[in-house]
């Protein structure tokens, strides 16, 4: 599930019609060794490998420097219902 005008656009025309990395995907499943596997993604963006790698790995760390990309970010998650994810974000100067 995802929140918002953009985030809904994106993951419709992107993730749903199959159209964006999907050897990402196949590399996000391919190195899941079983649930107790932790997927770390430096630079989330909105969320489309966070909420798939959610699904598969005991652990998710998210790292995202930009606010505009952590709001939506946010928003995705919390329409998810997820306890698996760790948000942190860093500041670059």
């Amino acid at each position: 599930n995802v929140s918002g005008e953009y985030s809904e656009m994106w993951f419709k025309s992107c993730i749903n019609e199959g159209t964006w990395e999907q050897d990402t995907f196949h590399i996000l499943d391919y190195y899941k060794n079983n649930k107790k596997s932790i997927y770390i993604d430096i630079g989330s963006w909105i969320g489309p490998t966070v909420l798939y790698s959610a699904n598969i790995y005991n652990k998710v760390i998210a790292l995202e420097p930009d606010p505009v990309a952590i709001k939506m970010l946010e928003e995705n998650m919390s329409v998810n219902n997820f306890t698996n994810i760790t948000n942190k974000y860093f500041i670059i100067l």
